[in-house]
């Protein structure tokens, strides 16, 4: 652009406008917001942290004041007095004087011969034999079954004969009855027709079922009566088999009755034998018993002699030992008085170190309850805090809604606003000629301006 005059423009203006029915809806929504973000900040008057609890306070002055309990001071200096005392007692030597001498008693056994020897007993000649059963492989019984192929041994032959007479005479009797139906349809005037064609056939029926219920009888009689009788065949020969068994064990059963008998006659003779053996055995056990009974009185009296030495032996030892321990129990005597005394001053001691250990427990113990008795109250007291809290959180949190009350109803306005269909207008105007720059930016700001109308934002 030079420095002389301006050059002719010209300029298109496009207006969008909103339709005349949601036009005051927006503006008032405009204004509103405009009011609204005026309006200058409030500040909350209120509490907004509980203060500590009276409970809380005596809790914490509680723990500042707590002390060292005097019982440990105590205690401490009980401690060190009986750790410093020094015990008088030093134990002695004990001497008895006694000296043990060693008894010569002049007394040896002698060894004890022993002239007997037992004998060895041969059993007397006896030697168990072995019995031979002869019952020890019994037969097994073959036990026939009923089948067919058994069928023609066991039933009647005369059976066909006797069912083929019933069933001639069955026949001769159906022509005889033959003879009368044909007779009857005769004089009814019905023979060679269907009724009497009818009145044979009913009657042919009837033969044949009696001709097969004949038939059918006779042959199951003469089934049954076969099966029992070889049941009955199967019974005799199952008998039979049982006494031929029976008679195999009653022989084999007095066999070994006889060999018994011969063995408890061989064991008998066995036994007599045992018996004279064991009746020289005891003649030889009796001598020498004998021969070491004498020994014995022998060794006993020379036992007695030695016994009256070492009783004298004794008697001198238990003097010197009596001597001996009357001197010990006076040097134990004195010794005891001394420890007696040491004792003393040991469980003197012990008694004070005892006392230092109940008294530092009781002080320990008692400022234990005391801290005890100081958070219980801390906890009542942080209850307290808690619940004056949770009421100025109550009061900020009404105070916060009460504030943004007008721009939550805004909020909710714009968005019902927003969710209307709305469809804008819009117009254009052409202008011509020179334009100046403040013209330009005029009209950029109309239809700017229309815009912001046009969408309310």
């Amino acid at each position: 652009m030079s420095k002389g005059g301006s050059s002719p423009t010209s300029s298109t203006v496009t207006q969008t406008n909103l339709p005349e029915y949601v036009s005051p809806f927006f503006e008032r929504e405009l204004s509103r917001t405009e009011s609204q973000s005026l309006q200058p900040y409030t500040t909350y008057g209120g509490q907004r942290l509980a203060d500590f609890s009276n409970d809380q306070n005596a809790a914490f002055q509680g723990v500042r004041n707590l002390q060292q309990p005097s019982q440990l001071d105590w205690a401490t200096q009980k401690t060190e007095a009986v750790g410093a005392q020094q015990p008088n007692y030093q134990p002695q030597t004990f001497n008895s004087g006694y000296q043990a001498g060693t008894p010569q008693p002049g007394y040896q056994p002698t060894n004890y011969s022993q002239n007997y020897q037992a004998g060895n007993f041969n059993g007397g000649g006896y030697s168990p034999s072995s019995f031979n059963n002869p019952y020890s492989n019994p037969q097994a019984y073959n036990n026939q079954e009923w089948n067919t192929g058994q069928l023609s041994q066991y039933m009647n032959p005369y059976t066909q004969a006797v069912l083929q007479n019933q069933q001639d005479l069955a026949l001769g009797r159906f022509n005889e009855q033959q003879k009368s139906r044909d007779a009857a349809a005769v004089a009814n005037g019905a023979f060679g027709g269907s009724r009497a064609a009818l009145v044979n056939s009913q009657a042919q029926r009837d033969l044949n079922e009696q001709l097969g219920t004949m038939q059918g009888q006779a042959l199951q009689n003469a089934y049954t009566t076969g099966a029992n009788i070889f049941q009955s065949d199967q019974g005799r020969n199952l008998a039979g088999y049982q006494a031929n068994q029976q008679a195999g064990q009653t022989a084999a059963q007095l066999g070994l009755s006889a060999q018994n008998l011969g063995e408890q006659s061989r064991q008998y003779g066995g036994n007599l034998a045992l018996q004279g053996f064991q009746a020289n055995q005891a003649a030889q056990q009796a001598q020498a018993n004998d021969m070491f009974r004498a020994q014995q009185g022998s060794d006993q009296s020379r036992q007695f002699g030695a016994g009256l030495g070492l009783q004298a032996y004794t008697a001198g030892q238990q003097a010197q030992q009596t001597q001996g321990a009357q001197n010990l129990q006076a040097q134990q005597l004195s010794d005891a008085s001394r420890q007696y005394l040491a004792g003393l001053g040991l469980q003197y001691g012990n008694l004070g170190l005892n006392a230092a250990n109940q008294a530092a427990n009781i002080g320990q113990a008692g400022q234990t309850m005391d801290l005890q008795r100081l958070s219980a109250l801390g906890s009542v007291g942080g209850q307290q805090q808690d619940l004056n809290q949770r009421s100025l959180d109550v009061g900020y949190q009404d105070f916060l809604n009460q504030q943004n009350w007008d721009q939550n109803q805004l909020n909710f306005y714009n968005s019902m606003l927003h969710g209307v269909p709305v469809s804008p207008s819009s117009s254009q105007t052409q202008y011509g000629g020179t334009g100046s720059m403040a013209q330009n930016i005029a009209g950029l700001g109309l239809a700017g301006y229309g815009a912001y109308k046009a969408f309310g934002t």
